[in-house]
């Protein structure tokens, strides 16, 4: 992450796109991350969207993250 925020000038995340599934204890999350940035070393504008999914499980009445699980 260190070398990717290196090389990005004026950057801007927006999130969209969110799609919830919730079943009992458990919700999977999707959701599309758009990063928009100048790449430093070119000058050159870069849009960048990545589709991510995140699981997480209801514990003691609260939502946490599931870090690991495949």
């Amino acid at each position: 992450n260190a070398k990717y925020f290196q090389y990005t000038q004026g950057l801007r995340v927006t999130i969209h796109d969110i799609d919830i599934a919730i079943r009992g204890d458990e919700a999977a999350v999707s959701y599309t991350r758009e990063d928009q940035f100048i790449d430093a070393q070119t000058g050159r504008n870069v849009k960048l969207d990545t589709r991510l999914t995140k699981i997480f499980v209801r514990t003691e009445g609260t939502w946490k993250i599931v870090v690991g699980r495949k």
